[in-house]
């Protein structure tokens, strides 16, 4: 279990950005130091942030390129435009699961890594409510419109949910049983043929996730753009 305790700076000391890569993979370093002696079962990393660092341990590009390589989008150039010549994800140097010319994998120990965080429930719900009723009048809302919308909206679960979202190694020698970790807010990721996709989504959360896509998240600037272009 890893917890992120310290904040961190958006720039380090040289001005440089902010490396969202680094503070995870020093835990996979110090993990598998722990996990040498455990080589004949499958472990796996279990990583929190409960103290809310600068650390994006909630966005899967990050934690899967923790593993596999700093996520890139290699644009073609000169080329027609078409779906075959769209920019395509590829992951390129620092992943912890493979070497640096990705010839061979290395901590095959590590079955995934597992990230426990807050799922705020309570605030999705108000996003689609409001989305729903600005729908409804056609405008933006008043403040006391908001302020009814927002006392209508509860959960039986309370504002939030603790969930886990698993990360598969690929490279795993003991993967991690996909039996485990099926809640109804939880997520897996993992590699399908040579992509790596989520395979797993929870009944709660692929529901509200399908009334989010429906929601107008456009700011002002953007719905003008939209509509003179159609």
């Amino acid at each position: 279990m890893k917890e992120f305790e310290d904040d961190t700076p958006f720039q380090d000391a040289e001005g440089d950005a902010r490396d969202a890569y680094r503070r995870l993979r020093e835990k996979v370093n110090r993990a598998a130091r722990q996990f040498k002696a455990y080589k004949e079962f499958p472990c796996s990393i279990v990583m929190a942030d409960p103290h809310h660092t600068f650390v994006d341990i909630d966005v899967p590009e990050i934690v899967v390129g923790t593993m596999l390589g700093n996520v890139g989008y290699p644009v073609p150039i000169g080329v027609m435009p078409g779906p075959e010549n769209q920019p395509r994800q590829v992951f390129t140097k620092g992943g912890k699961m493979v070497d640096s010319r990705r010839q061979f994998s290395r901590n095959t120990t590590i079955s995934a890594i597992i990230i426990l965080n807050v799922y705020p429930h309570r605030q999705r719900w108000l996003e689609i409510a409001l989305d729903k009723r600005k729908k409804e009048f056609g405008r933006e809302l008043t403040i006391p419109e908001f302020l009814e919308v927002a006392a209508s909206v509860s959960t039986s679960t309370g504002d939030s949910v603790l969930r886990a979202v698993v990360y598969e190694n690929p490279y795993a020698r003991i993967p991690l049983d996909r039996n485990l970790f099926h809640g109804s807010f939880d997520e897996r990721w993992g590699a399908e043929g040579k992509m790596i996709r989520r395979l797993y989504i929870g009944e709660d959360l692929s529901r509200i996730e399908a009334k989010l896509e429906q929601c107008d998240h456009w700011l002002p600037l953007q719905r003008c753009v939209g509509n003179r272009g159609r």
